[in-house]
């Protein structure tokens, strides 16, 4: 009896040893700049002009640790996406304050995708006055 449930074992031996080291920690990213890690990384891979922003060239940081460094300089996620946008007042698609135009960072995604959808939170009554 004892010979079918070894085999058992083992294999789970070995399934747990693969996942015990599975750590975001090792990442290097600590759990305060995960938000702005994302936003940088989001620009870096598909904004449009990320050529244009010195700040986010692939090459730009040798490690993760001087990444954190960079974005510890930033008071808030928004600001440090404010910053990362693409500036140049005859560039294209700024609106008047020479920013880009199509690119906008929220807080609650959830309420931004409902807003997408038409959905808010109205019973859809409105309330005048005579």
């Amino acid at each position: 009896m004892t010979f079918k449930l070894f085999p058992k074992v083992i294999v789970f031996f070995i399934i747990s040893l693969l996942f015990i080291n599975c750590d975001k920690s090792e990442d290097g990213i600590p759990t305060d700049l995960e938000v702005e890690n994302f936003i940088w990384g989001g620009l870096n891979a598909y904004y449009l002009w990320q050529s244009d922003v010195p700040d986010l060239a692939d090459l730009r940081f040798s490690n993760q640790n001087q990444l954190n460094a960079y974005l510890e300089g930033f008071s808030s996620p928004e600001n440090l996406f404010d910053n990362l946008l693409y500036t140049e007042q005859n560039g294209y698609g700024l609106n008047e304050k020479g920013y880009d135009r199509f690119s906008w960072i929220v807080d609650d995604y959830i309420a931004l995708e409902n807003s997408f959808q038409g959905i808010t939170e109205s019973n859809g009554m409105e309330t005048t006055f005579l």
